[in-house]
């Protein structure tokens, strides 16, 4: 708690600091919300499912401070959980995060960066981390970074970088770990506004602690990920390319080092404000030091459409690829994912408005014993009102569906959330 305090106090004290400094455009904008969580399954498990409500006070603010050379951006939230039966679960919740950037010449940006998460709600960090968690006890993530932004044409340019992340848990059986990630990337354009090539480097260290109770923990390890993409331009809104993408997996202990050869060729294109599709096909190759190789069609795409109408919307989203899973709850190494969702939207008047959503995602991990293979169903609705200018509320339902060839992955949860809102409707 004394890291969380030192944390909030460093960022707000710099805040001060720099808006005395800057004599800039400051907007600060304050919030509370008050919300009630009814869930049928408090620890996400299948085998012993124990629902309870959960009070959740949570204030915070945002605070942006810029001028034409420099600025910063801030955005905290604390909140306070009272469970209603488990009170052994009750506890703070922390989430901050920072951009800050100057302009050292009129080419050159420099660029700082944190994202801090403190929480004891395995479905807080969900968004990050797909892999199990379902314990109650509290973990922590921090994100640092740095980066160097220098352009030296018309449209090229260079970019260095350098990434430092953690991940501490009390849970005594989970792992801790940490990495660092160094990177670097170019685009240069060799035929001005038709062709350009993409190309970068990224390293990472990553390493593994824990006490006694964790087990045998994971490897350390050395990741390399070397790629080029070369663009040809066709119109302003369509775009194709060749690219290659190399990976160099480096275990310190016994597990099986690897490399991923990945060439692939695919388009990109948008039209209007809220559509764009990029997708590329190719054939990947893992190969292992020893045992089976896995290889397999690369099908790596990205979509998104909105279709508006007077009063709704509908958007569609999908996505696959393949990524490394080290530095999550679980360590489950290679991943070959798909995804896709659909959400609508539906203004009922000028102040509610409804809507509903619903997702699927498949993950299979190659380097488990049993290829373990994940599927997970989520499905939604909700109801916002705007009571007032500065009053809102929310009324939501979730549902959330794990199956996994791990029978202690699996689990269903139901949860209703209702939420009000205390905040002014523009920054101050």
């Amino acid at each position: 708690m004394k890291t969380n305090l030192l944390f909030i106090l460093t960022f707000f004290a710099f805040c001060l600091n720099s808006a005395a400094a800057f004599a800039a455009n400051v907007d600060f904008l304050p919030r509370i919300s008050v919300s009630e969580e009814y869930t049928d399954n408090l620890n996400l498990d299948d085998s012993d499912e124990k629902d309870d409500f959960i009070t959740t006070v949570s204030p915070g603010f945002t605070l942006n401070i810029d001028d034409r050379s420099r600025g910063m951006n801030l955005s905290y939230d604390a909140g306070y959980s009272f469970y209603d039966e488990y009170d052994q679960y009750n506890g703070w919740r922390h989430n901050a995060d920072f951009t800050g950037w100057a302009y050292g010449s009129r080419n050159t940006r420099l660029e700082i960066t944190d994202t801090f998460l403190y929480t004891k709600d395995p479905e807080d960090d969900y968004d990050e981390d797909n892999t199990m968690r379902r314990d109650r006890n509290v973990y922590y993530t921090n994100s640092a970074g740095v980066s160097v932004t220098h352009q030296f044409g018309e449209s090229d340019t260079i970019r260095l970088g350098y990434v430092y992340s953690i991940l501490e848990n009390d849970d005594e059986t989970l792992e801790d770990n940490s990495r660092h990630t160094p990177s670097v990337s170019l685009t240069y354009w060799f035929v001005p506004r038709q062709w350009r090539l993409e190309t970068g480097m990224e390293y990472t260290r990553g390493e593994f602690t824990g006490s006694p109770a964790a087990g045998e923990l994971s490897d350390d390890l050395d990741q390399w990920v070397g790629n080029i993409r070369v663009i040809r331009v066709v119109s302003r809104n369509f775009e194709v390319f060749a690219a290659y993408t190399h990976t160099l997996v480096d275990y310190e202990g016994q597990e099986v080092d690897y490399q991923i050869y990945d060439p692939s060729v695919g388009f990109s294109c948008a039209w209007g404000e809220d559509a764009a599709l990029s997708l590329s096909v190719g054939y990947y190759l893992q190969d292992r030091e020893r045992g089976d190789d896995e290889s397999g069609m690369s099908i790596d795409g990205d979509i998104g459409k909105t279709w508006s109408f007077r009063r709704s919307s509908i958007s569609l989203t999908g996505a696959s690829g393949y990524e490394q899973s080290y530095f999550g709850s679980e360590n489950l190494g290679f991943d070959v994912y798909y995804m896709a969702g659909l959400s609508a939207r539906h203004e009922f008047s000028r102040h509610v408005t409804g809507d509903v959503f619903s997702s699927y995602r498949r993950d299979k991990y190659t380097e488990t014993e049993d290829n373990r293979r994940d599927d997970t169903t989520e499905a939604g609705c909700g109801i916002t009102a705007q009571l007032n200018r500065w009053l809102s509320t929310r009324l939501g339902y979730t549902f959330r569906n794990v199956e996994s060839d791990d029978r202690d992955a699996e689990y269903t949860e139901n949860s209703i959330v209702l939420t009000f809102t205390l905040a002014p409707s523009s920054p101050i």
